[in-house]
């Protein structure tokens, strides 16, 4: 596709657009301290062999971004070199939405797992995006199950405030009830 998109992988001068990227996900204003610390963060991540960032740039600017972590499993008889990946940070500017750049990154991501033989990949997807990670060969898996953490409320409220905001009416709705339950000291019931 030549819409002046580029999908290609992240290097350390491409720093300043990912923490651009990142502020524009967060939807509020940054403070100067959290950019320098998000700046340190991530020129760690990127250095990391274990983390894979691709980014669409279009004629030098960074319109989206997306991350893979790649982590060890427990050896098996027969199989003792296995890996998962875990895609994260999946983002394009909204401006730039609706032109497949999105599906280019998980594309690019994909391909890379590939090359490196990793055979399970997964991804925390919204409504919005899962038709697109099922189109590049995600199916939903009915298996995975997920642990909330006990972290103090003011933590998850941080965490999931972005999530709820964004989310759904229904999404909403769930949050609520499952804060109550929360609160009450029933995690998960």
């Amino acid at each position: 596709m030549d819409d002046g998109v580029v999908v290609r992988r992240a290097v350390e001068r491409d720093l300043s657009g990912l923490v651009d990227l990142k502020v524009a996900w967060a939807d509020r204003p940054d403070e100067g301290e959290e950019r320098v610390a998000l700046a340190s963060a991530l020129r760690e991540w990127i250095g990391r062999s274990d983390v894979v960032c691709v980014v669409a740039d279009e004629g030098g600017r960074l319109v989206g971004m997306a991350w893979m972590v790649v982590f060890p499993r427990v050896p098996n008889l027969g199989d003792t070199e296995r890996y998962s990946a875990d895609l994260q940070s999946v983002l394009v500017l909204a401006p730039h939405r609706r032109r497949g750049i999105g599906r280019r990154l998980i594309a690019k991501l994909c391909d890379l797992a590939d090359d490196r033989g990793i055979r399970r990949v997964t991804v925390q997807s919204n409504l919005t995006a899962k038709s697109v990670y099922m189109s590049e060969g995600f199916l939903p898996s009915g298996l995975l199950l997920e642990r909330i953490s006990k972290a103090p409320m003011s933590q998850v409220c941080s965490i999931v405030w972005v999530w709820m905001v964004q989310g759904s009416r229904a999404s909403r709705k769930r949050w609520r009830r499952w804060s109550r339950r929360v609160v009450a000291g029933r995690w998960g019931r």
